[in-house]
């Protein structure tokens, strides 16, 4: 147990009527609303909608956030903005599109072909013919021939870099 003396204690500099952790706020809200502005896809709108209401009833409630949020909105790079949108929707459709393929090759398995795209029932008949053929083999000992070949090379890359760090040049 210690013992405090009673001539320390804590002080508190702050301003009256200070709201703490406004600005932060705001500028992550400002961040958000310009990733959404540039935003376009599935969702999109919806996703545009929740965040404007949020900033509206925000604003509305604290002319200091309204402040914050706007300085913070125009000293946005909309450019790099723009370019994180293009990213998340590529990685959107990617995700989605391989998830579809999926759900195609379940349902061809499955027996109900009909519900699935010409690609999952060619991945699928590509797979009976190269099971049959005896070729599945050859490729799964190409691949992990090839993987570790590539695992050996890693190890090896980082070897190097560790001497190297180590000035064992």
């Amino acid at each position: 147990m210690y013992l405090i003396p009673e001539t320390m204690y804590l002080e508190h500099h702050g301003v009256l009527g200070m709201k703490w952790g406004v600005h932060r706020e705001a500028n992550k809200d400002a961040v958000e609303f310009a990733r959404a502005k540039m935003y376009y896809g599935q969702g999109a709108g919806n996703r545009r909608k929740l965040i404007n209401a949020t900033v509206t009833a925000k604003s509305a409630k604290d002319p200091v956030y309204k402040q914050a949020f706007e300085d913070t909105l125009a000293k946005q790079d909309m450019a790099k903005r723009a370019s994180e949108a293009r990213g998340k929707r590529h990685r959107t459709d990617a995700v989605q599109g391989t998830a579809k393929t999926v759900r195609g090759i379940k349902n061809t398995v499955l027996g109900n072909p009909a519900y699935a795209s010409t690609a999952a029932v060619l991945l699928v008949a590509g797979y009976g013919v190269a099971k049959k053929t005896g070729v599945d083999q050859v490729i799964l000992k190409a691949g992990k021939e090839a993987f570790s070949s590539a695992k050996t090379s890693a190890r090896a890359f980082q070897i190097k870099q560790q001497f190297k760090k180590n000035g064992w040049n």
